[in-house]
């Protein structure tokens, strides 16, 4: 935002090819968080098998998932105002990505948990600092219809997730879902 000659806040001039690439790396951050979450429940079954754990053990492998992105946000939201957004995003991302290649090799489930604990953790990088930028660049109607269009990807992606890991799987063990979650 910049400030006009009133002392008014207004919004920077963006194109409309701008606008629709800065919605579509946005809406990518946005998806990692539910992908990261969904992609992996077809995998489920074969977890329990090859880790030798039972459902429930499996299981709380998700709910470790939401812990670390609860704790990421609250977290990251301030770190990203006191650093800027590109810092916390990008270290966000990296652990994303380690944690991913973690899971893929873990030997345990307590192990795999960890692991999605902070694969949780990394994914609310991308949460906040798609939101916050979202907010940094636009306001009014503009940035209540491209939020909007935010949301439709938060939406549509957890419904999708489980589909793109089922053919993940039709290539590759479950080890290939987190990698290709990397």
């Amino acid at each position: 935002m910049t400030t006009s000659a009133t002392g008014r806040q207004t919004e920077p001039e963006v194109s409309r090819g701008q606008r629709l690439r800065i919605v579509l790396v946005l809406g990518s951050l946005i998806a990692i968080g539910p992908l990261t979450i969904d992609m992996y429940l077809p995998a489920l079954p074969a977890i329990t098998e090859d880790l030798r754990s039972g459902p429930t053990a499996v299981q709380l492998t998700l709910t470790g998932t939401l812990v670390g992105l609860a704790f990421g946000q609250l977290l990251l939201g301030p770190l990203s105002d006191t650093f800027g957004r590109r810092r916390p995003l990008l270290a966000g991302l990296g652990v994303h990505v380690v944690a991913s290649l973690l899971c893929a090799v873990a030997p345990t489930i307590a192990m795999l948990g960890v692991f999605r604990v902070l694969q949780g953790f990394g994914i609310a990088a991308a949460a906040v600092v798609a939101t916050a930028v979202l907010r940094d660049l636009f306001s009014g109607n503009t940035f209540a219809r491209l939020l909007s269009r935010l949301h439709l990807v938060m939406g549509a992606a957890p419904i999708l997730a489980p589909t793109l890991g089922g053919w993940v799987l039709k290539w590759t063990r479950w080890p290939g879902v987190f990698v290709t979650l990397a």
